[in-house]
């Protein structure tokens, strides 16, 4: 999880605010299936995660439900909006905007301030990570850099992989 947390945090520092916006909410999904027993990406899993880390987003009529459509929207069809939530469309100023906000409604959409709402979903991760009771039962089941390779595919060679999953095993 802290390759990917260093990949996301690093999209920010090089301006790449559609990667660190998917990266935001894929790191969601990760941290909040990881801190469950079943170890699965689920929309109660992320709904649940997200009020409990980041009940501060939870504002002027957006709900964790918007949130995960919202999720959904960017991820599967690189959209910004969905009919079926109470504020349809979410806004962000790029770097060097004369606009500056966050966590504000514009006419009926939503604004966030995507290198804040990254850093403030890294640092829940990071607090649900060392809180969690299920975190290293699902540790290795994560993509991440192996600088020493990864049995059984490589030895002594750098590579970016997963554990093999343990038959029988969730």
């Amino acid at each position: 999880m802290e390759y990917f947390i260093a990949n996301l945090e690093a999209s920010l520092k090089v301006d790449l605010p559609l990667l660190s916006l998917a990266g935001a909410f894929i790191l969601i999904d990760a941290v909040s299936a990881c801190d469950t027993d079943e170890g699965i990406a689920s929309q109660q899993n992320f709904t649940k995660w997200l009020k409990k880390y980041l009940s501060n987003y939870l504002a002027m009529g957006i709900s964790e439900v918007d949130y995960y459509k919202f999720r959904c929207a960017l991820l599967h069809q690189l959209s910004g909006s969905r009919e079926d939530t109470l504020i349809p469309t979410l806004l962000f100023f790029p770097q060097g905007s004369c606009i500056k906000g966050h966590m504000n409604r514009i006419n009926n959409a939503f604004n966030l301030d995507i290198p804040t709402f990254v850093r403030d979903v890294v640092e829940a991760a990071r607090k649900c990570i060392l809180e969690s009771a299920y975190y290293q039962t699902h540790r290795n089941k994560m993509i991440t850099l192996h600088r020493e390779g990864l049995a059984p595919y490589t030895a002594g060679i750098p590579v970016i992989g997963s554990a093999v999953p343990s038959k029988g095993k969730k």
